[in-house]
């Protein structure tokens, strides 16, 4: 997982939380730009990114329309089996 540094954004760090099925795999705080290896148990089905900061772009500007709910700027998300990229 790699993406760029919360305090881009945010006048703080970002609480990032990693969950594979219902284990938490990653808990911690980001505040610069991140590469992030986060160890999956083989065979879970649903992993989840969590964080405790977000803005809306229409909110920060009049000429954006957009209401979604950003946090962290994900970079590159893979998921790597013992023999390589899973897809």
């Amino acid at each position: 997982l790699e993406g760029e540094a919360p305090r881009t954004y945010f006048s703080r760090s970002s609480h990032l939380i990693v969950r594979a099925g219902g284990r938490v795999a990653y808990d911690g705080l980001l505040s610069s730009d991140f590469s992030l290896d986060v160890p999956i148990a083989s065979g879970e089905e649903t992993i989840a990114l969590e964080t405790d900061q977000v803005f809306s772009p229409a909110d920060r500007s009049r000429r954006s329309a957009d209401r979604r709910h950003l946090g962290l700027r994900i970079f590159k998300a893979e998921v790597r089996t013992p023999n390589g990229p899973a897809s």
